[in-house]
Order: C-alpha cells, then structure tokens, then sequence
C-alpha cells in the first residue's frame, strides 16, 4: 500500500507484487467519473501495452502494471504536453506505439486523452469482478401476488423501469412451448387437448434426449477424429447415451461433473462412471502421418483444459496458455497448474492410429462385454501430477515445472493434491463462485434465447454483466441448496409467470427493451436445427421414437465424405433408422450434416457454449429441396388425405405443424392453394410443404 502524487492529488493505491497487475477497475455504486475513466485507461493498457511493458524486464524499463509507469508519461490535466499522447499518435517522429501492432482506436485514444484532461487520477483497488465474488443468496422481494421467486426478481426489475410483463400466453401457446423446451418436439394431436403436467414432462425419455443436445455442443461430442485424415471412432455413441441417461435420471450437478471429468478415479468404478470419462476424451485426435506423438499429446491436454473452464468455470482460460490473461486474473502460471492436472493419462506412443493419443480401451480466471469398445480415461500414477510452463504456449520451449492446481484467486480447494478427481470436487463446491452461476444461466439461455449473462461462455471482464444479477444469484445459490438438482430449476422456470406470459410484443415496449432484458415479454425464438429435422418428422408420422444405440446416417448429398485421407463412406441408414432424432445423426468433424450446418449447428471441434441464430436464403432452399423435408411433407400429405374432406385434412395438417386450428382465413387461403392443382395428391403435399415452412412452424412461440 502507498501514496502516489499526480499532480497536486494524492491517491491511494495497491497492486500485488507476486502477479505485477495494475489496480483492477473500479466497480459497483461507488464508481466516480475519475475512476470510469482510469478504468478505460487500464482495460486500454492491459490489452495493448502489458504484453511489453510488464515486470523486470519491461521494453524501454518502462512497466506499466505499476501506477510509477504511468504518472512517468503524463503530465496531469495536459495531454498535449503528456509523452503517453505522443508516442500512441506518433507525433514525436519516433515509432507510434504499441510498436509493430495496429495503432489504438479513435475511441481508445480519445479515452485516454479524457483521462489525462480529467487529472490522470488511478483509483483505488476496488473489489472483486461480481463473477468471481462469493455467491451470496438474496432475499426475494416481497410483492403482492406473485409468490415464484424467479417472478419477485423480474418484476422488481420491471418496475424500476416502468414495464408491466405480458398477460399469460393461451393454452396451445403454452402447450408448444413447453413440448419444445422439455422435450424438443412438438405436441402430438392428441396432447394438443391433454392438461399440461409438468412433472409428466420432465419424466419423459425425450427430456433426456433435449438436454443432451446442448451439453454434447459443450463436450464436443462427435462420431470421428477430426483433422483431415477424420477417422470414425466406433463405440462413443456410449457417451452420448450416458449424458441422456444422466439427465434421465435427474443426476445431481456436480455427480454428473465428477463423473465425467474423473470417473475412473472413483473407488470401484461402476461400467457407467469409466464410460462418463468420454468427455475427456471427445478431443480431437490426430492420425496423420508424421505427428509428434509428444506434441499430439501437448494439444489434446490444452484442449482439456480450455474445455473444462469454459464449460464449468465460464471462463476462456486459454489465453492464458500464452501470457497472463491481458483482463482476468488467469495468469500463464494458473493455466498450467490446470494443465498439470490432466497431464498423466495412459497413452500409447507406437506409431499406430493411437498415435499421440491415449490406449483406446477394450473391453474388459472395467466394461460390459457385451457392449462395443469405447474411449474411457485411464490415470498413469507413474507420471507426476506436474507440467512445465511452456514459453509463449509454444510445445517447444518448455520452461519452468510447476505443480498442478486450480487459478491463484479463486478459493482454495480442500485438497492438497489436485488431480481431476479433487479438481471435480473443487469445481461443485459451493465456495466456487462459478460454477452455479454458469450453469443456471445457461438454463436460462436455453428458454429465454438469451443468458442473464448473454456471453455465457464469458463471465469476465469483458463479458456482459448480468441483466438481472440478484436473480441469478438466487439461482445458483438455489442449485446448490438443492444438492444440485437441475429439474428442481427447471420446475421454477416452467411453472413462473415470467415464463409463461405471452411472447407478442407492442411497438412501444419493443422500442424500451429491444432485447429483452426485462423480460416483459414471453420467449419467441427460431428452433433449433435438430429440433426442426424432428418436428417435420414427428408431424409426417415417420419419427422413430427409439432411445439410444449407434448413430445413423439419414440421407445427405453424395461426395461429402470423398477424402483421399481415408475411405469410409456414409451409407444412408435403411427403414425406421433413417427417422431417428437428430441427436443421433453421424457426425463426422470434417463433413458435419449439412442440414444441421444451415441451421448453425456446429462441427464439435471444440466446445461450443452459444450456437448463433441466423436467417438466411439456404435455410429455405433446405426445407423446401432437402429429402429430409419433402420425404417428411409427401408423408404429411398421405396423413392429410385420409380425413374425411380436404378442409379437415388442411386443418389436421395446420395442427400438426403448429400446434393449433388455423383461422378461418388461413383455412380458406390453404384450401384456395389446394385447389389450384388439379390432382389431389399434387395439391396436399403443395400445402404440406407450406406448412412446414411456416414461420410460425419453426418458431417457438
């Protein structure tokens, strides 16, 4: 601690010598305009000039993760007199800084040129970044007739802003919108007059399907290798069913994180615990010719540890693998601790397709004979839980060994050793200030379109801050009073009133939120790319409800697989496979399912935390041309046929595809298109088609 003078003004500061960082931005209700403005300066410096002027060896002795480097480059209340304005403008005809990189900004120079003017102060050292401090349970607010928590956060937010929610949706509305987000399909004719039961729902196979479409994207599940030589990988279906089961049978959170992340590591592991262990797995791996197994292995290793914070932690560690994060308090030390952690599996180094990954196992910020062999984690004890710091990220400069560990500035773990058995443990304990609150959001997301925090896959410092930040505080405190039971979270969501109001929005309330954050209307969003492939499916009468077992190959145009790397082939699945759900589609790295990558699903290379929601021409040309869809519409067709008159075909069909009875204008337009055709046949499947590329069919409403 110190006082510094700039100026005629003596401000307090501190900074930790052993991490070298400059004071943190100020936060919270105490912020002054002075400290707004150090806090642009320090996010500016960070991201621009630590990369050289940091610690002992700082370029040209200048360090700037020190308020002394500062106050030597300006003169306060003077930026034209100020060294700092002259060498990031260029304008004392030396290099303009930051040297060999592209000059600042407009707005990053204008920045720090307020900050000089305004009297260059550097404020104190605030608190925590709110993601990184202890989760502390709110008290729900208390308001008259709203008794669902989650509604007493929403509507206190509301009223700060002067908003009133929407009037609860009608009963189809509701009925649809819950089918998709529990189960990922539309209600069947039947259902459509069935009372809703909540609990019903959440029991239902299909839950288990849905929720596992989202945790494989985090997982990077897939059928191949990846790389270009992609080869399949038989047997790791057994993973995927795993996450189904898991979530089927309603595991709590952080079993379902142990498991994973170090089932094998457990006493006694059962044949479902070494298979959860694929998550580690599902990395990609290189069989190429001429791979360095050592280095195959360095890149499998940073691929588990980018994955494992970004999934539990909601942070992107992985620039850190190359120098101290430039905005979080990740340091390159921190980043290969965890690394260490995983760096003693069993691997084989024999110049096989295994090489420069691990055994592939036969059955034996252990397996049921009867089943195919899979990809599980085994730990080599011989090997010490320790790694070197590798210079710059780069396999060939390794530099100092450091023992495994978990980052410096968040709390301790209880155990003095850290392997991926402890760092599990550590992860889900309720001292974490992460992992509740990454999780809950991403519920959140996954109903609402968009997290509290929107940069789910980011709670950093330049992530988004949290829209409702004593909200999500309670849920993820709830999530753990709960032992960590997720469909206890999904009944508050489901059965709030925030939930459940209408998704129409008026020109007046759209133009006071625009996006949303308020939640003052219901959620209305496109479907997902799986989810759509099922609905069409499902409303054709040709959805093969089975639960599991190895992936298929519905139809996809020809030639996608043609490689001169290797000579597998897709061969289109035969009878009711071809109908499976799309979470049990083939994915191949190199060559995802085309239908999918038009309604931006990823290729699982790496973990994907938010999938982007676009609109574009080929996503029609899809469902109008795909033989997915038009198989999917002439069977429609044959369905609409049957009923007793064309106007009660065209009104089943409307049903089916939307989940209620079309207007009486609507009614009359179908059945004018209908008729334009001269066959019948011809006629239904025009109108089949349209109804499958409704708007409102691929939309939740």
């Amino acid at each position: 601690m110190g006082i510094w003078v700039i100026g005629s003004v003596p401000i307090l500061f501190l900074y930790a010598h052993a991490v070298q960082q400059p004071a943190m931005p100020p936060t919270g209700n105490k912020t002054t305009v002075a400290a707004k403005r150090w806090n642009a300066v320090f996010q500016i410096g960070r991201a621009r000039c630590l990369s050289c002027h940091q610690g002992a060896n700082a370029s040209a002795g200048l360090d700037l993760s020190k308020p002394a480097g500062w106050t030597k480059l300006i003169v306060a209340g003077q930026p034209e007199k100020s060294i700092l304005m002259h060498r990031i403008l260029g304008s004392d005809g030396k290099p303009r800084m930051p040297m060999g990189f592209a000059p600042l900004t407009a707005a990053d120079t204008g920045a720090i040129k307020e900050w000089i003017a305004g009297g260059a102060q550097i404020a104190e050292l605030p608190e925590k970044h709110w993601a990184y401090q202890a989760i502390r349970r709110p008290s729900v607010p208390k308001i008259p007739g709203v008794t669902n928590p989650i509604d007493a956060f929403v509507r206190t937010r509301q009223l700060a802003k002067g908003l009133k929610p929407n009037p609860p949706a009608d009963g189809l509305t509701l009925r649809r919108r819950l089918y998709f987000d529990i189960l990922g399909l539309p209600p069947t004719l039947a259902e459509l007059n069935a009372p809703i039961k909540l609990d019903a729902l959440l029991d239902r196979p299909e839950y288990g399907e849905r929720q596992a479409q989202f945790w494989l994207d985090l997982a990077r599940y897939a059928d191949s290798d990846g790389y270009e030589k992609d080869l399949n990988r038989p047997g790791v279906w057994r993973y995927r069913d795993w996450v189904i089961n898991a979530f089927n049978r309603n595991m709590p959170f952080d079993q379902f994180t142990t498991e994973q992340l170090a089932g094998d590591l457990l006493p006694k592991p059962t044949n479902d615990q070494l298979v959860a262990t694929g998550f580690n797995r599902n990395t990609m791996f290189n069989t190429e010719g001429g791979v360095d197994p050592a280095e195959s292995m360095y890149q499998t290793i940073v691929d588990r540890v980018n994955t494992t914070s970004t999934v539990w932690l909601g942070s992107s560690m992985a620039c850190a693998r190359c120098h101290d994060h430039k905005y979080d308090p990740f340091t390159q030390r921190d980043y290969f601790r965890m690394y260490a952690v995983f760096n003693r599996p069993q691997y084989r180094r024999n110049g096989d397709i295994k090489v420069g990954g691990e055994t592939w196992i036969e059955p034996e910020l252990k397996l049921d004979p009867k089943g195919p062999p899979t990809l599980v984690m085994a730990e080599n004890t011989q090997r010490a839980l320790r790694a070197p710091i590798y210079h710059r990220g780069e396999f060939l400069s390794p530099r100092e060994s450091v023992p495994s560990g978990i980052p410096h500035f968040l709390p301790s773990a209880k155990d003095t050793v850290i392997n991926r058995l402890t760092l599990s443990k550590w992860i889900t304990d309720p001292r974490n200030p992460l992992t509740a609150r990454v999780q809950v959001n991403r519920m959140w997301a996954q109903v609402f379109g968009r997290g509290l925090v929107v940069t789910q896959e980011d709670f950093g410092t330049q992530g988004t801050p949290p829209t409702n930040p004593t909200l999500l505080d309670w849920l993820a405190s709830e999530l753990i009073d709960s032992h960590w039971d997720l469909k206890h979270i999904w009944r508050l969501i489901y059965s709030s009133d925030t939930y459940r109001q209408s998704s129409e929005v008026s020109a007046a309330k759209y133009q006071q939120d625009p996006m949303n954050d308020y939640l003052a209307r219901g959620p209305r969003f496109r479907l997902d790319a799986e989810a759509i492939r099922d609905q069409a499916l499902r409303a054709a009468g040709l959805l093969n409800a089975q639960i599991g077992g190895p992936s298929v190959m519905p139809y996809q145009p020809e030639g996608l697989w043609q490689t001169p790397y290797n000579g597998e082939s897709w061969d289109v699945s035969k009878g009711a496979d071809r109908y499976r759900r799309g979470i049990y589609t083939f994915l191949k790295r190199s060559a995802p399912y085309p239908s999918f990558t038009t309604f931006d699903a990823g290729s699982r290379e790496t973990c994907l935390v938010r999938r982007s929601r676009t609109n574009t021409p080929l996503q029609s040309l899809a469902l109008l041309n795909d033989p997915v869809y038009t198989e999917a519409g002439k069977a429609l067709a044959q369905r609409m046929a049957q009923e007793a008159t064309p106007e009660a075909g065209i009104r089943m069909g409307f049903n089916l595809c939307t989940s209620r009875p079309p207007t009486t204008a609507e009614t009359i337009r179908l059945e004018k298109l209908f008729r334009s055709f001269n066959q019948p046949e011809t006629g239904f499947q025009t109108v089949a088609m349209v109804l499958l590329n409704l708007d409102e069919t691929l939309t939740k409403p």
